[in-house]
């Protein structure tokens, strides 16, 4: 039996969440660092193509030249190929990052639990739940989109409503698309304001990092995704289903693991 002690179930409280994820990052920023650089890495393909295509342009014609005359020198059957390439690689891209980020998703849950993070583990259980993952992650961002369209403050709601919903996804792969709605949508329901005020407070903590000659960025982005974690976890005892209970499947490998809070 496994007793943790890394996040206090109390009442929801912005600067007990900003200090239990400041511990917790300073405690795993190593591995955690690791993610960041892979999850950036992958997002930064498409461009990397890109600029490699511009570079060959100019190797080709001798001559130094902006990205609009090389796509001007280009025919058209050129044009088309090059443009298919960097979108076929777009959503290659995409897909590889949506598979990192439930397993960088499932190592913040068991960390916030008081385990071992453990990258290579949660990498390899990642395609569990990968297809109904991205579902709920494009369906979120499309109702955010559409109800920012409504005049923004719709999209702004919906946004803090569903918040969770692709977290609950990634760590609990077993629950259908409507219970993860449903649960964010509960978890959330008297929280709006307090986690509105958490989002601006974990983007400005993104943007000391990012000031910080922008190195510094590299650390706050783990401390922003360990404060959603905790938030997660304060609000996540009220619900049934995540009331601290015996034989809690973790989510990287399946095993049985029992999980007691301290009163």
């Amino acid at each position: 039996m496994e007793t943790n002690t890394s996040v206090n179930y109390r009442d929801f409280n912005i600067s007990d969440i900003v200090s239990q994820a400041w511990e917790l990052t300073k405690k795993h920023f190593p591995i955690f660092l690791l993610g960041i650089i892979l999850l950036n890495t992958i997002s930064y393909l498409p461009n990397m193509a890109s600029d490699t295509m511009y570079l060959n342009s100019i190797l080709e014609n001798g001559t130094i030249m902006t990205q609009e005359e090389v796509i001007e020198s280009l025919s058209p059957a050129e044009l088309i190929g090059m443009l298919g390439g960097i979108l076929l690689l777009s959503i290659v891209a995409a897909l590889l990052y949506c598979y990192v980020f439930i397993a960088y998703n499932r190592m913040l849950y068991r960390t916030v639990h008081g385990e071992k993070p453990d990258l290579t583990a949660a990498l390899k259980g990642a395609y569990k739940g990968y297809w109904p993952y991205v579902g709920t992650y494009l369906l979120v961002e499309t109702i955010v989109i559409i109800g920012v369209c409504c005049c923004i403050i719709p999209g702004i709601y919906l946004s803090v409503r569903l918040m969770f919903a692709p977290y609950i996804k990634s760590v609990h792969p077993e629950k259908s698309l409507s219970e993860c709605f449903s649960q964010s949508w509960e978890m959330t329901k008297d929280h709006f304001w307090d986690l509105f005020l958490l989002g601006i407070v974990a983007v400005l903590i993104l943007f000391v990092g990012f000031l910080l000659c922008c190195v510094g960025i590299l650390f706050t982005m783990v401390i922003y995704y360990f404060i959603f974690g905790v938030a997660y976890e304060q609000l996540a005892p009220s619900m049934p289903e995540e009331a601290v209970a015996e034989g809690t499947t973790t989510p990287a490998t399946g095993e049985e693991t029992v999980i007691v809070t301290e009163s």
